[in-house]
Formats: C-alpha cells, structure tokens, sequence
C-alpha cells in the first residue's frame, strides 16, 4: 500500500508538478504485512523449515526503516534453505580450523552424560536433511563413543539451526543466525553473523 503525494518546484520560472509516492506497507514473508509508518520495534514469529522448528524475528532500532535494508531482508527469507545452507559450511570450516565451533563440541562432549548424548544422535534421523548427511551420519554411528573424533565429527552434522534474527540498523551483523546441538541440555549457542548482504562476518559462542 502507498501514498501519492505531488509536489510543485519552480524549473526557469515555470512549476513543475512531480509525483512522490510514499510505501505505507510492505509484504514480508511469514510476517506478513508491516506497516511502515506505525513499525514497531520487535516482530517474532516461529516456522518449520528443514525438519525443525526455528524462530524468525525482525528487530528494529529506528521508527524507520530504509526500503533497501527491508527488500534484504526479503530475500533472506525467501531463501532460508541457502542462508542455512551456507552458515553450515562456515560452521564446518570454523570446526577444521580448530576454531570456535571444535570448542563448543569438546565442551559439549565434556557437560553431557551418555543418555545426553544419545539423545542428540537419535534426533539427527528426525531431521528432513538431504541424503548423503544422512548416509554420514550413519556411519560414523557405527564407532560413535569409541573414537573421539568420529564423536565430534558426529555432533557436528547434528549442529542445528535454531533462530534467525533481523537487525538492519547493525551494519555488520544484520543477519544473527543461532545453532545449537540440543535445546533441552546446553545454553551455550554457535551463533554466526551476517550483513544483511549475505557476507559472512563471523561466529561466536554465546549463551
């Protein structure tokens, strides 16, 4: 929905009528529609996407909003599959290095009892991910528990998405995308940022 407005500017003493055109609302997908002159500061809404139950959420620091930053985000949420996708390999890349992800696994392998464990390996078969995950995944359940590595290994397949956040009014992390091996036993989150153009801008462990 918009507004037409029309000004008149004076161009070698003559006036020219121009046509401005004010966006009152736009449609964001799952949100649906905002509305732009009434925005409010937190949107949060929760879907099913790959097998699982995340949380969507907007967050705006300013009353407005510009409409570049909006059709970002747009096209986030038209492509979680990608977004996801693309935060897994970085996730991976981050656990080759040794980096943040390998500490969160070694501390995760360390707080949780065996149950615990299981727990997260059986959810992975609950998860529609695509075939060659999953036919890993299986084996390197055939040695789990009596190789550390292939442990580690496994719980890192089983690193799953559980929030993405909007921020456009933080330039260098406009997209904050949680991932977590269990919800029901760890605080702690791999947490990876995003501009709002896509470009990768790092991971962290928070809780």
């Amino acid at each position: 929905m918009a507004k037409v407005y029309f000004v008149y500017i004076k161009v070698n003493g003559k006036f020219l009528k121009i046509e401005l055109i004010k966006i009152m609302k736009y449609q964001v997908p799952y949100f649906g529609e905002l509305d732009l002159e009434q925005l409010e500061d937190y949107y949060e809404i929760e879907i099913e996407i790959l097998g699982n139950n995340i949380q969507l959420d907007l967050n705006f620091d300013n009353a407005k909003v510009e409409m570049n930053k909006l059709h970002l985000i747009c096209e986030n949420l038209k492509n979680l599959d990608k977004l996801n996708n693309q935060n897994k390999i970085e996730i991976r890349s981050d656990f080759k290095k040794n980096g943040e992800v390998t500490h969160y696994i070694d501390n995760a392998l360390e707080s949780l009892n065996l149950k615990e464990q299981n727990d997260i390996i059986n959810n992975i078969s609950k998860s529609k991910s695509d075939e060659g995950f999953l036919s890993k995944t299986t084996l390197i359940l055939r040695d789990l528990f009596v190789s550390k590595q292939s442990s580690k290994n496994t719980f890192l397949e089983a690193i799953k998405l559980k929030r993405i956040g909007f921020y456009p009014d933080v330039e260098n992390a406009g997209i904050v995308s949680d991932y977590t091996l269990s919800r029901e036993h760890l605080d702690e989150l791999v947490v990876v940022f995003r501009k709002l153009d896509g470009t990768f801008d790092g991971i962290s462990i928070e809780s």
